[in-house]
């Protein structure tokens, strides 16, 4: 639901094997949020706004169908894990996301780094 939003002082949401197939953009307002643990969800993609969870340390969004990133997850700025195992659609990550993860030595789970980051 949309109220999801109202909970700022959210710092874990855990939403694993729930069917969703996408998150709302409302999940930007979740400004204490350090962990987002969504596999097993059926997401197709994820919305832009998560590139506002600038506390967000870890990102698991294996085992869904996710083809493509937004460029907002390279600001990001406390990530230190990200987990796209078994999204087999995504091939590339955008540019913003890749010089995150090697100017902040993010650990990705899930794919050949090399081969993501052209």
């Amino acid at each position: 639901p949309k109220a999801i939003g109202d909970l700022e002082n959210l710092e874990v949401l855990y939403l694993s094997s729930n069917i969703l197939n996408s998150l709302l953009p409302e999940i930007g307002n979740l400004s204490n949020l350090k962990e987002l643990i969504a596999p097993t969800t059926q997401l197709r993609a994820l919305p832009k706004e998560l590139g506002k969870l600038k506390k967000l340390e870890r990102l698991d969004v294996s085992s869904n169908q996710i083809t493509n990133l937004p460029p907002e997850l390279g600001n990001l700025e406390n990530l230190k894990q990200l987990s796209v195992v078994f999204n087999n659609g995504l091939v590339t990550f955008p540019k913003p996301l890749c010089e995150l993860i090697t100017r902040n030595d993010v650990q990705v789970f899930g794919g050949n780094l090399n081969s993501l980051c052209k």
